[in-house]
């Protein structure tokens, strides 16, 4: 038992997780990612940190609150700078598109927010009460454990029977990872966990 990451609770329970650390580099004309794994590390989630996440997770416009708030903000500001432009600023063109720009991105943004949400509430509808609480403790640990090691972003693979199932391509696709570091993470991930 452990620290949890959210509230400092004693009692956390761990979840086992391989670190993954992705670099963006940029060549002259393009640019690429560079990934490396880590090592494998314990983080701790306690129940109840879990339990309300899954609960609001479950909830669509409560899960996606935070996003709708900021894009609401932009659709808001590009409506006032419409209007100022229109009234204050002799409709020059440039206000004009930024603010239907800063209208669509807000309108767009709500529309998706409000899409994912709704697709992790029915995710977790699908799953048992173990697995949905698992999920909703992993969503804790990405929103808590660090993001960044030096100039490389870290990501975080969980070890449980799911993953344990996986096959490469699946590992590939479900945490992003580039085709060899899928490899080295199957490997990996049964050599110590099989």
């Amino acid at each position: 038992m452990g620290k949890c990451l959210a509230c400092g609770l004693e009692t956390a329970a761990p979840i086992h997780v391989l670190e993954v650390k992705t670099l963006h580099v940029r060549d002259i004309d393009r640019a690429k990612r560079v990934q490396a794994l880590g090592s494998f590390q314990d983080f701790y989630v306690c129940d109840s940190c879990a339990k309300a996440r899954e609960e609001k997770e479950r909830l669509p416009l409560a899960a996606a609150s935070k996003k709708l708030t900021g894009f609401g903000l932009v659709s808001i500001a590009g409506l006032v700078l419409l209007a100022a432009s229109l009234l204050f600023l002799h409709a020059d063109r440039v206000f004009i598109m930024l603010s239907l720009a800063a209208i669509a991105c807000g309108v767009l943004g709500i529309i998706q927010s409000v899409r994912d949400a709704k697709e992790r509430s029915e995710e977790l509808s699908k799953m048992t009460e173990k697995q949905a609480r698992f999920a909703a403790a992993f969503s804790v640990l990405c929103d808590y454990a660090p993001k960044k090691s030096a100039d490389a972003d870290l990501t975080y693979i969980p070890i449980n029977g799911k993953t344990l199932q996986m096959k490469k391509g699946d590992l590939m696709v479900m945490y992003k990872l580039l085709p060899e570091i899928a490899v080295q993470a199957w490997e990996k991930i049964h050599r110590e966990y099989r």
